[in-house]
């Protein structure tokens, strides 16, 4: 499982594999606010960092990343 969180720590969004996209084995996440965050591998805050990212508004944003 992979979640994501924000910068600031106030959204944390979880990433079960059953929301991944077969096709592309990918996950789309909608309507997630423009700004900072931190994908991380595990079910906590500390897990370990996978990569940073920065989501701008009104923009599809694809993270590449093999784990």
């Amino acid at each position: 499982m992979f979640m994501l969180v924000s910068q600031d720590e106030r959204l944390l969004v979880h990433l079960y594999s059953f929301l991944r996209q077969p096709e592309t084995s990918s996950y789309l996440i909608e309507k997630l606010p423009a700004g900072s965050y931190t994908l991380r591998r595990g079910n906590g805050r500390y897990s370990p960092v996978v990569a940073e990212i920065e989501v701008k508004a009104n923009q599809v944003n694809t993270v590449h990343q093999s784990v």
